[in-house]
C-alpha cells in the first residue's frame, strides 16, 4: 500500500475512536434523572421489542415532534428506544429495538415520570394534560 493510502486509514481510525469516545461519554450521562412530579400517575407499562427501524420509525415523531413541551433534538443524538406516554389511557409503551433492548430500565424510569436533570419535558406534558382536562 502506498504511503497516503496507509495515512487515511489512520485518521480514519483515530476519528472513528475518538467519536466511539464520545458517544460512549453520552450514554453514561443520560441516566441522571430528575424526580417526577408528586402527582405523576401509576401507568402501565408495555415493552415493544422490534426491529431497529421499526423503533426508529415509531420513536422519531415522538422525539421530533412541535410542541411547547418539547426539547429539541441534540444533533448529535442517536434514537436508541422511546416511551410514549399516554395519561388518557394510562398507559406507557416503550419501544426497543431488538439490537440493543439495554434502554428498557432508562424508558421505565420515563414512564414513572422522571426526566432527564436538564430537562422537564415529561413533567411540562403531564402539567399541560391536567390544564387541558380541567377545562
Amino acid at each position: 500500500m502506498t504511503d497516503r493510502i496507509l495515512w487515511m486509514r489512520f485518521w480514519l481510525l483515530l476519528v472513528f475512536s475518538v467519536l466511539i469516545v464520545v458517544l460512549i461519554g453520552c450514554t453514561t450521562m443520560i441516566d441522571q434523572h430528575r424526580a417526577p412530579p408528586s402527582d405523576w400517575p401509576s401507568l402501565a407499562i408495555m415493552a415493544h421489542i422490534v426491529p431497529a427501524v421499526e423503533m426508529r420509525n415509531t420513536c422519531l415523531p415522538i422525539v421530533t415532534q412541535k410542541h411547547p413541551c418539547a426539547q429539541p433534538l441534540n444533533a448529535f443524538a442517536i434514537i436508541e428506544a422511546c416511551a410514549l406516554v399516554d395519561f388518557r389511557n394510562k398507559t406507557c409503551n416503550i419501544w426497543l429495538a431488538d439490537i440493543a433492548p439495554g434502554h428498557r430500565e432508562h424508558e421505565e424510569l420515563h414512564c414513572q415520570g422522571y426526566d432527564h436533570t436538564d430537562d422537564n419535558t415529561l413533567a411540562c406534558y403531564w402539567t399541560a394534560w391536567k390544564t387541558e382536562v380541567d377545562k
